[in-house]
């Protein structure tokens, strides 16, 4: 995940769910609110399991 994901507010990226952002599509017709927050939290956790794999990578 690139730096710029790592350092956006929750509120950002369901903003950009919402709303759309670059060349990413509004997808906020298409899922509910309380499911882009889910997928903000899911994001999230991607974040913490990649910076665990950059961790590990870095020690060998």
């Amino acid at each position: 995940m690139s730096e710029t994901a790592f350092k956006l507010r929750d509120g950002e990226i369901y903003h950009s769910i919402t709303l759309g952002f670059g060349s990413m599509g509004a997808h906020g017709s298409q899922i509910i609110p309380d499911d882009r927050w889910k997928l903000v939290l899911y994001l999230r956790k991607l974040q913490e399991e990649s910076k665990g794999i950059q961790g590990t990578e870095e020690k060998n």
